[in-house]
């Protein structure tokens, strides 16, 4: 049966972004969808009051932040060999890694704030777009990236994927060379779109995700310097960024509306949400709530971090939209500026309580995030504006990649996609790791023309999943020489095979052999699935008439396909994907996809054991003292008895380490200690969680600090399936 699934939407702008700027995206938008958001700061991992310039952040808590944001002209004109040894680690530390520029007067090579033309006069914003007599001055600045981008760590040749906050604060307050004040809209445009085409085209900078960041608004309730007034368009922007006052958070106003704008927009065009810079205390330290905070709110200002920002977060239902907030810099101890607590601070203790919750994620509890998620439930294309999709060509949005002008999207309700020839192809760029899952599934809906009577056996659609060396796994609708119809499954994943299904009439699919007349609206499908050896798979088919099958209870026709693979496809990257085959010699138009859907498989004990062909829970296949229940929850084989690297560990430094699945929500873990086997007394409260870290895109590390009270301990996991106990 069909599963809806949620759709995750949106895709980098730049369709020739590195395959692992666009795994940064998809991960971004996964864990803003997630109710949880990463937490970092400006410089925060290079200034603050902590000694050797480790960051106040992992001065408190002993771990990076989750991402740090670099100002442009700083890191590439002060202490740059520093600062860039900082960023590597930064990156290795699995950090989410941004940068900030307010850049330069490109005439006067003054700071941000320089607004004159260096002749007496304010600055001339034409004078540095194409045409104008400073517009090499502007790319100049623009090099300054380049190199930058030259020197960060690579992945796979390509430097790594990183955010750029460009131009930001143009709004209200701040002097800026290119505030609204000396800079209209549509000048502010033209020089986003001036320094993308140079960055990008010109320069091949294929690890940019763009942020817009306005400040907050002057006044919410007419939203001056609303949200859209200097945006560049869905186009170039990937994240929608805005500067935030806690002190107006509080109260409910200013800052909590102006996110509102930044989540509408991004909403519609399917881009990722950042408070871009948090400022929760003011320049000169002081942190007195009086009169911002009404009385009993909270329960004391200590509790501000928990009780007042992030609960607040969640009680406007804003943490599900946000993916990550930026704090300002606190400063190396010369004066009194800071904008988060530091090692003795009256908030310190608080603070460390909020990065230790779940919704806080910390560089230890971030996902590889220049990796492609893990598909755990599914992904659904509807075709529509919604998702961050655009009319035109699917190849290069959300993702998608193959055969330009083969598919074409249209974006007006209800939204669709429509074939435009025979034997084109495209394909979800990702792609989906085979250890991810023990198997995918992709469906699709979709409708279609008769032209005329059926002339040969004449193939016109496929859903396939390509792996290594090109082979194929795929399931074909073929219309037959008699106005039927049917369904071939085809692989050449090893010792190519095929299998066909039953002959469909004409009529149960909705047409009549005869021109003009048009289908039901069908869903086909093709589930891909392993068995008991990582070179064994099975293939499942199945057509269903959604008109006179809504619910799809009774398949068309479904069949199996068993097949062997070679080592190369069962350890490769499976990428899913659509083909029309040939159209006109089947006699058929309008090829029509309302929606597509992938989804993962077997993320159920249940299904796990069957995809092995197993028994029950408590058998032993391999012999290695494991169970198969508890082969599953760690992550094993159970048909190889030399897996024991699943098993938990304990370090030297008391950190008792074991491996938890996540795509299992029924799955449930816990540890029990005794001092002695003879009592058969255990507790839960020997030990304590500390952290959690990425293992494989469904497996985290769960570490876990050993008390030192008893001189004797003994510690056992337990495991079990809800409703199985």
């Amino acid at each position: 049966m069909f599963i809806t699934v949620v759709a995750v939407g949106g895709a980098p702008v730049n369709p020739n972004a590195t395959p692992e700027t666009r795994a940064l995206f998809d991960n971004l938008m996964q864990i803003q969808q997630e109710d949880r958001l990463i937490f970092g700061q400006y410089n925060g991992t290079y200034d603050g009051r902590a000694a050797n310039y480790v960051g106040d952040i992992y001065d408190m808590t002993g771990v990076k932040p989750g991402m740090n944001e670099w100002h442009v002209p700083y890191l590439y004109n002060f202490n740059y060999s520093s600062k860039m040894a900082r960023l590597h680690e930064d990156y290795a530390a699995g950090m989410l890694i941004g940068f900030f520029w307010r850049m330069y007067n490109p005439i006067t090579g003054g700071e941000h704030s320089d607004t004159s033309d260096g002749n007496g006069g304010t600055i001339d914003i034409d004078t540095l777009l194409p045409g104008g007599i400073y517009h090499t001055n502007y790319l100049a600045q623009l090099d300054m990236f380049v190199e930058i981008c030259d020197d960060l760590p690579k992945i796979n040749g390509n430097p790594i994927p990183v955010f750029l906050r460009f131009l930001p604060e143009m709004s209200r307050g701040h002097a800026r060379w290119y505030k609204e004040a000396y800079c209209s809209p549509e000048q502010y445009v033209e020089l986003w779109q001036v320094a993308h085409d140079y960055l990008v085209l010109s320069n091949g900078l294929n690890n940019i995700l763009w942020q817009f960041n306005p400040n907050d608004t002057d006044d919410a309730s007419t939203n001056r310097f609303g949200y859209k007034e200097f945006y560049p368009g869905h186009d170039l922007v990937d994240i929608c960024g805005r500067n935030t006052s806690d002190f107006d958070y509080l109260m409910g106003t200013n800052a909590m509306d102006s996110m509102r704008h930044a989540i509408e927009v991004a909403e519609e065009g399917g881009k990722i949400v950042a408070i871009s810079q948090q400022n929760s205390y003011k320049n000169n330290g002081d942190f007195d709530l009086d009169g911002v905070i009404e009385e009993g709110e909270f329960a004391s200002v200590s509790n501000w971090w928990t009780d007042a920002w992030l609960d607040r977060l969640v009680e406007d239902d804003l943490l599900g939209k946000i993916a990550f907030s930026c704090a300002w810099k606190n400063n190396d101890g010369a004066g009194e500026s800071y904008f988060l607590p530091f090692s003795g601070h009256e908030h310190e203790s608080n603070f460390v309580a909020m990065c230790s919750m779940a919704e806080v994620l910390l560089a230890p509890d971030l996902p590889d995030l220049y990796a492609a998620p893990a598909l755990t439930s599914g992904m659904v294309w509807e075709f529509v504006a919604s998702e961050g999709l655009s009319s035109g060509d699917l190849i290069g949005q959300q993702g998608w990649g193959g055969d330009a002008g083969a598919f074409i999207v249209d974006t007006n309700a209800p939204g669709f996609l429509s074939a435009t020839g025979s034997w084109k192809s495209a394909s979800y760029g990702p792609g989906l790791a085979s250890a991810s899952g023990v198997g995918f599934k992709i469906g699709a809906k979709i409708r279609f023309t008769e032209t005329v009577a059926a002339v040969g056996n004449k193939q016109m659609l496929q859903l396939l999943f390509n792996g290594a060396d090109a082979s194929t796994v795929n399931v074909s609708l073929k219309r037959q020489s008699t106005g039927n119809y049917i369904l071939n499954i085809n692989e050449d994943s090893g010792a190519a095979s095929t299998q066909k299904g039953s002959s469909i009439t004409a009529s149960v699919i909705g047409t009549t052999n005869g021109s003009g007349s048009v289908s039901s609206w069908l869903y086909l499908e093709l589930a891909l699935s392993k068995g008991s050896t990582p070179t064994n798979w099975t293939a499942d088919a199945a057509i269903y008439n959604l008109e006179t099958d809504p619910g799809m209870q009774a398949a068309l026709d479904s069949f199996t396909h068993h097949f062997v693979t070679s080592n190369n496809f069962a350890d490769s990257t499976l990428v899913p994907g659509i083909q029309s085959a040939a159209l006109d010699n089947a006699q058929v138009s309008n090829l029509t996809f309302d929606s597509i859907t992938l989804q993962a498989l077997h993320n159920t004990f249940a299904q796990w054991v069957a995809a092995y062909g197993l028994l029950d829970a408590a058998a032993d296949p391999d012999g290695d003292g494991l169970n198969n229940l508890t082969e599953y929850a760690l992550g094993g084989n159970p048909t190889n008895a030399n897996d024991d690297a699943i098993l938990p560990t304990l370090s030297d430094d008391l950190e008792y380490i074991y491996r938890r699945r996540t795509d299992d929500p029924a799955l449930v873990y816990w540890i029990e200690t005794t001092t002695n086997l003879i009592s058969n007394s255990w507790e839960t409260n020997g030990l304590v969680e500390m952290g959690l870290g990425s293992i494989e895109s469904h497996i985290e590390a769960v570490t876990n600090a050993v008390g030192t009270d008893d001189p004797q301990q003994y510690i056992r996991l337990r495991i079990l399936i809800e409703g199985n106990e």
